[in-house]
């Protein structure tokens, strides 16, 4: 029940944020520096909105599906695992097209999400693909990890981009740890 509630709670706050912004209570109009801003915050809800998509499909199978269209304090609908898969799917696909248009290079400041976040997700739902849609896609799957490797080869363990050491990833200092961090 923690877990369904806070997955759901997640993604109604992205939806929130996402709405908000484009309603323009922001007052950003004009400002280009920060309609540049907005846009990547907005893309930054998404990833995470995606993410908690993720651990929704994966852990209940087939879950309500809410976007920032769909109204605060209205259920979303019923849809199958596969179908919000292919939703969520797409829209990961979108920003990942986005970031590499708009900024091929981006790394966001340690502790926001990005283009590698956004291709890590997208690598996790094309492992699984099989499963939540019952046609696997390995091919985009293997595509998007290489893509991740590529931009972060050359630091790390042995040149992949990782943390040298598996624990550094969870030390009170892993900031130091992380690959452009």
């Amino acid at each position: 029940m923690g877990t369904y509630s806070r997955l759901f709670i997640n993604i109604a706050c992205c939806n929130q944020f996402i709405q908000t912004v484009n309603a323009g209570y922001f007052a950003i109009e004009g400002n280009e520096k920060l309609e540049k801003l907005a846009k990547d915050l907005i893309r930054q809800a998404r990833i995470l909105r995606a993410g908690a998509y993720y651990y929704a499909i994966d852990c209940f199978g087939n879950v309500p599906y809410m976007d920032e269209n769909t109204p605060m304090g209205v259920t979303g609908a019923q849809l199958g695992r596969a179908e919000i898969t292919r939703k969520v799917v797409s829209d990961l696909e979108d920003i990942v097209a986005e970031y590499k248009a708009e900024d091929p290079d981006q790394k966001p400041p340690y502790g926001y999400v990005g283009l590698d976040v956004a291709e890590a997700l997208l690598v996790k739902f094309y492992l699984n693909y099989g499963v939540y849609t019952g046609t696997p896609d390995w091919t985009s799957c293997i595509s998007h990890a290489e893509a991740i490797i590529e931009r972060l080869k050359g630091a790390g363990f042995q040149g992949t981009g990782l943390t040298e050491a598996y624990h550094q990833n969870f030390a009170y200092n892993n900031k130091n740890f992380a690959i452009g961090g």
